[in-house]
């Protein structure tokens, strides 16, 4: 599969990951309040190129085999600011599950909605997706204030759903359907063959 791109005129833009990623992924990612967020059971910390690579590696070869989908978040100067992506691919059920983290210095500006956005047109109308998920910790507030702005609902709690090496964590679970999703901009997805995501 070639490089897959999803843009709009909102400043960020999707891109499938690229070995040229690793030092910008490593740089943003190694950070320990980021990696709590997103969840210390299976993102390292420290976080250096190694595990960049190695994400990559297995990023790719999961799009390619229709399994999950990874992008990275960039700027429209080409600046790699975050990551984001599609897991749990039910191609049965037509569900997956959103997961998202962006470098700190990018946090607060927007620009997580937008490449949110920018997911959401692709799960729903590239790979034909009827509910998207996602899960957050109950301290990650600005995530969940984030969900709700594109119309998520939280749906209930899971207890004890992870850990962060010393504690149990619960994780509220927010979802969209395709019923309730509304694009409201000119969104565009280049490069993509559906093939590998049939149902």
């Amino acid at each position: 599969m070639g490089s897959v791109r999803v843009h709009s005129d909102f400043g960020v833009y999707l891109e499938s990951l690229q070995i040229r990623d690793a030092d910008s992924i490593a740089e943003n990612a190694n950070d320990y309040e980021l990696a709590r967020g997103v969840g210390l059971s299976h993102f390292p910390h420290p976080y250096g190129r190694s595990d960049a690579l190695a994400f990559i590696e297995r990023a790719t070869a999961a799009f390619a085999g229709g399994i999950e989908t990874h992008f990275g978040i960039h700027m429209d100067d080409g600046t790699l600011i975050g990551i984001l992506g599609l897991s749990g691919l039910d191609k049965a059920d037509r569900k997956g599950e959103a997961g998202y983290w962006l470098g700190r210095k990018y946090w607060g500006k927007g620009y997580g909605k937008k490449a949110v956005r920018l997911l959401l047109h692709f799960g729903f109308e590239d790979i034909s997706l009827n509910r998207i998920s996602a899960l957050v910790y109950p301290f990650n507030e600005t995530s969940a204030k984030l969900l709700r702005g594109l119309g998520f609902q939280k749906e209930g709690t899971l207890r004890e759903a992870s850990t962060d090496g010393k504690i149990m964590l619960d994780a509220d679970i927010f979802a969209l359907l395709k019923k309730d999703y509304r694009e409201d901009a000119d969104i565009v997805t280049e490069g993509f063959d559906a093939g590998s995501f049939a149902h």
